[in-house]
C-alpha cells in the first residue's frame, strides 16, 4: 500500500496544478464500474484479505466483472478505502510471457488505448538509466491516473499497473508527511 501511495504522491509533486483538467477522467473516476468515491458496501463481497492502516483499509478485489484490461488478463486488483469511501484503485496486469530486451509492446498498447479513453497522457516519466520503470500519467481535476510499465530486466517478463485516485486523497496523504 505504501509503494503505490509513494508513487502517487511522487508524481503528484511534479505535476504542475496549472494543467488542464481532463473531464473525461474525472467523468468516469474508475475501471467497469468501480469508482472513485463509490461506498464499502457498494463492493464488500467481491473483498478480500483486509489491511488496515489508520483510517484506511485496503482490499484485494475480485469480481467476474473485471478479469481483462484491453484484452490483458489481470493479476489483482486492490482497493484502498478511507472511512468506507473508495479512494484508490491499482489495476496490476498479469506478467507478459516474454522476457527480453527493453519490451514496450503491451505498455504502450495499454497506453494508447487509455489516450483514446482520456485524452493523451500529462506528462510521464522515464527511469535514469536504460532498467526501471517508466510512468505515464494524467491528472484531471479530481482524479489522478498512471500506467507504470515495470521492467526489472531482459532476462524477466515485464507488466503493467494502472493506478487511479483521489487528488484531494493524495494531497492528504502529502500533507501528514508520508
Amino acid at each position: 500500500m505504501k509503494r503505490q501511495l509513494f508513487l502517487f504522491l511522487g508524481l503528484f509533486l511534479i505535476a504542475s496544478p496549472s494543467l488542464l483538467a481532463q473531464s473525461k477522467l474525472d467523468e468516469i473516476r474508475g475501471f467497469k464500474g468501480i469508482k472513485i468515491g463509490d461506498s464499502y458496501s457498494k463492493w464488500e463481497h467481491s473483498l478480500s484479505n483486509k489491511q488496515i492502516q489508520g483510517n484506511e483499509a485496503g482490499y484485494y478485489f475480485s469480481n467476474p466483472c473485471c478479469t481483462e484490461v484491453f484484452d490483458y488478463d489481470i493479476e489483482e486488483i486492490f482497493l484502498i478505502f478511507e472511512y468506507n469511501t473508495l479512494k484508490s484503485i491499482r489495476i496490476t496486469t498479469k506478467w507478459f510471457d516474454k522476457p527480453g530486451e527493453w519490451r514496450d509492446t503491451e505498455f504502450m498498447d495499454i497506453k494508447q488505448r487509455l489516450e483514446y479513453f482520456f485524452e493523451p497522457a500529462t506528462d510521464y516519466l522515464t527511469p535514469k538509466n536504460k532498467e526501471g520503470n517508466i510512468i505515464w500519467f494524467w491528472e484531471g481535476k479530481q482524479i489522478y491516473m498512471q500506467s507504470e510499465y515495470e521492467w526489472y530486466g531482459s532476462f524477466k517478463p515485464s507488466r503493467v499497473t494502472i493506478s487511479i485516485a483521489d487528488k484531494n486523497y493524495l494531497e492528504k496523504q502529502l500533507q501528514r508527511g508520508f
